[in-house]
């Protein structure tokens, strides 16, 4: 079982003071970072605490919008409450040009 995030993981994970610790997103999510997404969504989901930092996203493909809202919809019937916080232009603009931008509104904070 992988440990739990901490401020500590600094290059994995983004803290702040004013929100819960969240998992820093990539960069590039593509369909090469797809597993690797899915791993670590399946962690957070299993924590119980499935805080995304998506200020960093650069590049987003829709196999990974696609996990995103697994784990949001996951969330949901769990009562974990995803929170997707700091989304880029990037990250949004996928979102809206999937149509999915109400979906995503109760995750994106």
């Amino acid at each position: 079982m992988e440990p739990e995030l901490t401020c500590a993981d600094a290059d994995a994970v983004h803290c702040r003071t004013s929100e819960p610790t969240a998992f820093a997103l990539p960069h590039t999510l593509d369909m090469s970072a797809a597993s690797d997404l899915q791993d670590k969504l399946k962690h957070l989901l299993a924590t119980g605490h499935p805080n995304l930092d998506a200020s960093g996203v650069g590049r987003m493909s829709t196999p990974c919008v696609q996990l995103l809202l697994a784990a949001g919809r996951a969330s949901e019937k769990a009562g974990t409450g995803l929170k997707i916080i700091n989304a880029s232009d990037v990250f949004l603009d996928a979102v809206v040009e999937l149509g999915l931008q109400g979906e995503f509104s109760n995750w994106t904070k």
